[in-house]
């Protein structure tokens, strides 16, 4: 329907401003697409637009700020069920980890 267009319209412009080098827009933009695929209670939208606030910030170098976006996707994944988008989410927080000086050993 219209509300998952407009979660697609929004990650797209994400995707744009990270290619723009326009950063504060992409976030701006992932955050709108997560907000909005919340407010329609879609699990899967918003565990997908999480993981794409994972990716730009790890292009930003903010890995603290990817592996929080990451992590909040895999717990939406596992209250859900779904365990492609737990997967995908777990090799999103990998990514994360391994950038991120701020990990235990």
């Amino acid at each position: 329907g219209e509300p998952e267009k407009e979660v697609a319209a929004l990650r797209m412009l994400a995707e744009m401003g990270l290619s723009c080098e326009d950063g504060e827009a992409a976030v701006k933009a992932a955050e709108e697409a997560q907000a909005a695929s919340k407010k329609l209670r879609d699990a899967k939208l918003e565990a997908e637009s999480l993981r794409a606030l994972s990716e730009i910030h790890l292009a930003l170098e903010s890995p603290h700020k990817a592996r929080k976006a990451a992590t909040e996707a895999r717990a939406i994944c596992q209250e859900a069920n779904d365990k492609k988008g737990e997967a995908a989410s777990l090799y999103a927080l990998a990514g994360a980890c391994l950038r991120d000086a701020d990990i235990p050993e």
